[in-house]
């Protein structure tokens, strides 16, 4: 899930990944992306345009917790990751945006989203 909402609720979330994410040059901006489950955690890449990694620029959290009654819990995991500070320049107009949670033996789930840059 990729969003630039406040919320870090899942359902919201998923309504809130846009196809086209609308952005002003030079402007900081809130982004974020969470991967729910997987065990162990799933890894979080944030891309943008060919394969440029923009994951170092944002902060991560994981919550791992146990659910559910003794003898059948289930292990949760939530990886988020999150900046207030992507900018972009008129360079990144029409670029692929995308999130990518990889857990080791499964394909990685990718949500993208295109970006447009408002020029001042």
């Amino acid at each position: 899930m990729l969003w630039t909402s406040n919320s870090t609720d899942e359902e919201e979330a998923r309504l809130d990944t846009p196809t086209t994410l609308n952005l002003v040059e030079q402007s900081h901006s809130q982004l974020q992306c969470a991967a729910l489950g997987g065990n162990p955690p799933p890894q979080l890449t944030i891309s943008l345009g060919d394969y440029i990694d923009i994951s170092h620029r944002m902060v991560t959290e994981t919550f791992t917790q146990l659910r559910g009654n003794v003898g059948v819990k289930v292990m949760h995991s939530r990886v988020h990751k999150w900046t207030n500070d992507f900018v972009v320049t008129d360079h990144d107009d029409g670029k692929i945006l995308s999130c990518s949670a990889k857990v080791p033996g499964l394909p990685p789930n990718i949500t993208s989203t295109v970006v447009r840059v408002q020029c001042k």
